[in-house]
C-alpha cells in the first residue's frame, strides 16, 4: 500500500493526474487471464498426436463445408454452429460440425486435467513485460484471474494446484493473488475492475457483471489498450 501511495503521490506531483483522482485511482485493478495471454497452453496441446488428428479433422470439416467460418475462434465456431442448429435442427453439416467440435475440446479439457500438464507450460511472448507494464499503469500490482480444467472446488485438482504454482514460479512478487475460478463475473465490484483475456465468452461475462475488458490478441496490443483505458477512467472521474 505505501508503494501504491508513494506512486500516486509522484503522479500528482508530476501534473499526470488530480489528488482528486485517488479514489479512482484506488479502484482500479487489473486482472490477467493465464492460458493464451500469460501461458502458452496451445503450445503445449501440440504435443499430443491425437489432439493434432482431432485439430485437422475438425479444421478441414469447417474449410469444406463453412468456409466463411475459417477465420473464427473456437468460441466463435461453436456460437455460430449454435445459432444455425436452433434455425435448422436436422442440418447434417451443422450436426457433424458441432460433433467435430465437441470431440476436440473435449480432448483439450483431458490432456489439461492431468497432472504436470500446467506446471510445463511456457511463456507467452512479451508475458512477463506485460505484467509489468501493467504494474507501472496502474500502479499497482495485477491478479491472475483463470479458469481450471475440472472442479474448482476440489482441493486436489492438479490443474487448481498447478496454475497457482506456475504463477508463483513464473512471476514470483510481480503480481497480487491468483483467483481459480470458471465464474470471471464474481470478483468484479465496479467498472474498475479490468480483465485481459483472450476469450470472448470470459470478455462479456467480466463485462456484463460491470467490470471492463481487454480482449487479448498479443503483448504489445494488450498493454496499449489498457494504457487507452486506464486514461479513459481515469478521465472520467
Amino acid at each position: 500500500m505505501k508503494l501504491i501511495s508513494e506512486v500516486h503521490r509522484m503522479r500528482v506531483l508530476a501534473g499526470l493526474i488530480k489528488e482528486s483522482d485517488e479514489n479512482v485511482q484506488d479502484q482500479i485493478q487489473v486482472w490477467f487471464d493465464l492460458d493464451g495471454v500469460l501461458a502458452d497452453m496451445e503450445g503445449s496441446l501440440t504435443n499430443s498426436t491425437e489432439l493434432k488428428s482431432l485439430k485437422e479433422k475438425l479444421d478441414n470439416l469447417v474449410k469444406e463445408k463453412f468456409p466463411e467460418w475459417a477465420t473464427l475462434t473456437n468460441d466463435e465456431l461453436k456460437e455460430k454452429f449454435k445459432i444455425g442448429l436452433d434455425q435448422d435442427p436436422n442440418n447434417a453439416d451443422l450436426k457433424e460440425l458441432k460433433k467435430a467440435h465437441r470431440e476436440y475440446n473435449n480432448y483439450v479439457f483431458k490432456i489439461a486435467g492431468k497432472a504436470g500438464f500446467y506446471a510445463s507450460l511456457a511463456l507467452m511472448p512479451g508475458a512477463v513485460e506485460l505484467v509489468q507494464k501493467a504494474n507501472q499503469i496502474v500502479g499497482k500490482k495485477p491478479n491472475i484471474l483463470t479458469a481450471p480444467a475440472g472442479n474448482e472446488n476440489d482441493p486436489n485438482n492438479p490443474s487448481v494446484i498447478e496454475k497457482r504454482q506456475w504463477v508463483k514460479d513464473n512471476f514470483g512478487d510481480l503480481v497480487d493473488h491468483v483467483e481459480v475460478t470458471t465464474d470471471k463475473g464474481r470478483v468484479v465490484k465496479s467498472k474498475y475492475d479490468i480483465l485481459i483475456d483472450d476469450r470472448t465468452k470470459y470478455v462479456d461475462k467480466f463485462t456484463s457483471a460491470g467490470g471492463s475488458a481487454i480482449l487479448y490478441k498479443d503483448a504489445s496490443q494488450a498493454a496499449a489498450e489498457l494504457q487507452n483505458l486506464y486514461n479513459e477512467l481515469m478521465a472520467g472521474n
